[in-house]
């Protein structure tokens, strides 16, 4: 009775509060922005040059890189942004960190992956929020709602500054108590064989068909051919369509476009799936419950399949039998077999 009353207690403590528990266990409460961006002496000597507030006039094309990338984050939706400049006591503004909060995790990720240059370094790729890169005097990230960008004030040699951005980035992350992982559809692509950052979103059909209307999540892989020892790829490719009849629409234009390049047959993933010839290249499209999946390139047809299947079972995973279930189904077959005399 008393663990049933202290639970109800804190129960209501954290409802009071305005705080939601997650599964994933983080506390899910309303974050201000200025309260994300670091205050004065937690990245070293550095401190808050002036108090956080809205970037002024052009300053989100500057910070972002040009104009060109200011169009791609406004196509990902409406956001409210503060920025603030960081230096040492006597010195001059050295940092200056932007942190922008947009509608929907999906807009948040969307406008990160078509931010981030593509081709860079490995070691460009860094694990800061949910995903991070550093390129040149800039570092950007996307963490839950927010995207994050840290730029360099002053130039400083290639490893400082790598290390300063760094820095700025993780105590900025440090400061967003949500989830890491990645967000449906990007957290249902295979890891294994994937090209380092190549996953993306997409407001247009990733095909250029059209028949994904409202966008989709894609990611390039590779895998050396063991006999020919020649280098594969191919691109897979996920939506998330909630109408059935839509779903069904668009497998069907799928299959119908294979038809005209050549033999369609099934596939033996999801809970229904074509194979045959897209665009000129071997293709894949399966469907599995709201998630309309497929693969295209040059790979053999065992690893695209292998791909499929992955995807597959990341939508809906195989949930085994737990081992007191096991226990207690064995403990029965010994019963039954005692009284049988057996």
């Amino acid at each position: 009775m008393r663990t049933a009353r202290t639970t109800g207690l804190l129960a209501l403590t954290l409802v009071l509060a305005g705080c939601v528990i997650t599964p994933e266990g983080i506390e899910d409460v309303e974050i201000l922005l200025a309260d994300i961006l670091p205050p004065s002496r937690i990245v070293g000597s550095y401190i808050q040059k002036e108090r956080p507030k809205p970037p002024p006039g052009d300053e989100m094309e500057v910070q972002l890189g040009g104009k060109t990338k200011l169009d791609v984050m406004k196509k990902w939706g409406s956001w409210s942004t503060l920025f603030c400049d960081y230096g040492l006591l006597k010195g001059p503004p050295k940092v200056r960190v932007t942190v922008s909060e947009m509608s929907t995790r999906l807009q948040a990720y969307g406008a990160y992956t078509n931010l981030r240059p593509g081709l860079l370094p490995e070691n460009a790729y860094v694990k800061i929020g949910t995903h991070g890169t550093v390129d040149g005097e800039r570092l950007i990230f996307v963490h839950d709602l927010y995207l994050v960008v840290v730029r360099l004030l002053e130039p400083l040699p290639p490893d400082q500054a790598r290390s300063l951005l760094i820095q700025f980035g993780r105590a900025t992350s440090n400061r967003i108590p949500r989830s890491l992982a990645p967000i449906p559809p990007v957290s249902f692509l295979p890891q294994e064989g994937r090209v380092v950052a190549s996953e993306r979103l997409d407001k247009d059909d990733p095909l250029g068909l059209d028949i994904l209307k409202d966008g989709a999540a894609s990611a390039l892989y590779r895998k050396e051919n063991q006999e020919t020892k020649k280098v594969q790829e191919a691109k897979v490719f996920l939506a998330l369509v909630e109408e059935a009849l839509l779903r069904r629409s668009a497998l069907t234009r799928y299959q119908d476009l294979m038809k005209k390049e050549g033999e369609v047959g099934d596939v033996p993933v999801g809970d229904s799936g074509y194979k045959g010839k897209l665009q000129g290249k071997a293709c894949m499209i399966a469907q599995r419950e709201n998630v309309l999946f497929g693969v295209i390139g040059n790979m053999d047809e065992a690893e695209m399949q292998n791909l499929l299947a992955v995807v597959d079972r990341r939508i809906k995973p195989f949930v085994p039998a737990q081992y007191k279930d096991l226990q207690k189904a064995k403990e029965n077959e010994e019963k039954k077999a005692t009284f049988s005399g057996e």
